[in-house]
């Protein structure tokens, strides 16, 4: 017997053409077929294994696989969703304890949500337990303080709150409510500051 017929030999599940010569533990035997030219040997292998039916993950167990840490969560969106799940709440739950309905609050965990009411995000970093800085993304962490947080920057640029306004192409009366905090500033206007700070 060959290297070379061991290696075109078939193996076949007919039953006649092929017989156990030993078995020589539980899960594996050897078996031996008759040709005409040689005999062949063959181990085999047996493998047991318990079939699992597919399992459906939940929009939580998803996202948490997706984002086990709320560090790299980029979004203000998205750290609500993760740590609303994490404490098992449900959207109606935090829109209650908040004073919103639920659409509204639905809309805070949008990706396409930008301006969050910081007295909101507050009481939300209280319902959860946590630091209301564990909710902010960088633009949302400037809004809570943005009053103050403007005022550095035209400092910084040594600008009056005119030369700011027109720096940044808006009205003067626009530059002093983002310092008196009476209008939030939008997401763009944001990153157009950053560039000329």
């Amino acid at each position: 017997m060959g290297a070379d017929n061991e290696k075109q030999a078939p193996f076949s599940t007919n039953p006649p053409e092929w017989r156990v010569l030993q078995k020589v533990a539980a899960d594996f035997l050897i078996v031996y077929k008759q040709t005409k030219d040689a005999t062949v040997f063959a181990p085999i292998f047996i493998d047991r294994f318990v079939f699992q039916l597919p399992c459906k993950l939940t929009d939580a167990q998803r996202f948490m696989l997706i984002y086990p840490d709320p560090a790299k969560i980029p979004t203000t969106a998205d750290k609500l969703r993760y740590y609303r799940y994490k404490n098992a709440l449900l959207q109606r739950d935090v829109a209650d304890h908040i004073g919103i309905n639920r659409q509204t609050y639905a809309e805070y965990e949008s990706t396409n949500y930008r301006q969050y009411d910081p007295d909101k995000l507050k009481e939300i970093a209280v319902l959860f337990d946590i630091p209301v800085d564990n909710l902010l993304d960088d633009y949302n962490r400037f809004l809570l303080n943005q009053g103050d947080n403007v005022r550095a920057i035209r400092k910084k640029l040594k600008l009056t709150q005119n030369e700011f306004a027109v720096r940044m192409g808006v009205h003067a009366s626009t530059a002093k409510r983002w310092e008196w905090n009476e209008k939030l500033m939008f997401k763009q206007t944001y990153e157009k500051m950053l560039i000329l700070a």
